[in-house]
């Protein structure tokens, strides 16, 4: 998993060669996920932190694609790298 997209009631899981739409909310299946290096960076988005090719404090960078990072999830993905 490279990272996951919410849109409403469902969520697409992006992984590197294929993707998936789940019937479910973003927080349902966070909750499922055993891996624990999935972690929710923006309302509609939550990434893999093993993925991330780069990142700044406003986005995150997976391969080419650019997601921003929003203001309540910041914090607690900027601790995951010990940066405060």
């Amino acid at each position: 998993i490279q990272y996951l997209e919410a849109s409403n009631n469902y969520v697409n899981i992006i992984c590197s060669t294929r993707k998936f739409l789940v019937r479910m909310q973003m927080s349902q299946l966070l909750e499922k996920l055993i891996f624990k290096n999935i972690i929710r960076i923006h309302k509609s988005y939550a990434v893999n932190l093993l993925a991330i090719t780069s990142f700044t404090d406003h986005d995150v960078t997976i391969d080419k694609l650019e997601i921003p990072i929003g203001r309540s999830y910041k914090e607690d993905f900027l601790q995951r790298f010990s940066m405060q």
